[in-house]
């Protein structure tokens, strides 16, 4: 019963994928939903794989995988520290700073 089952939603997942956007998956039904918010790409409503920019991904409480925002101007983060900041920021004391902030306190 069981590889029946696949076989549908494999079946399913190639006929119709296609038709999709990034940020949506294929139902049981064939119709394209949405993935959660912020997820750029999923399987299914509570399983996201990949976040937008500025968002991590990280596993709540239930198992599932969420997208969760990143500091203030933070491009890029893990575990809720920032790695990599926007454009014209720079990362100070684990938070992004405007460059131009950064050099007026040390001059």
């Amino acid at each position: 019963m069981m590889k029946v089952f696949i076989c549908i939603i494999l079946f399913i997942s190639l006929t119709y994928a296609v038709s999709c956007l990034d940020n949506q998956y294929v139902s049981i039904t064939g119709e394209c939903q949405y993935c959660s918010s912020h997820c750029s790409s999923c399987f299914d409503a509570d399983s996201c794989q990949r976040c937008e920019f500025g968002y991590e991904l990280r596993k709540d409480k239930s198992g599932n995988f969420n997208c969760n925002k990143c500091g203030s101007h933070c491009a890029l983060c893990s575990m809720g520290v920032c790695t990599q900041c926007e454009d014209d920021y720079a990362i100070k004391d684990g938070e992004c700073e405007e460059v131009s902030l950064l050099l007026y306190k040390i001059n």
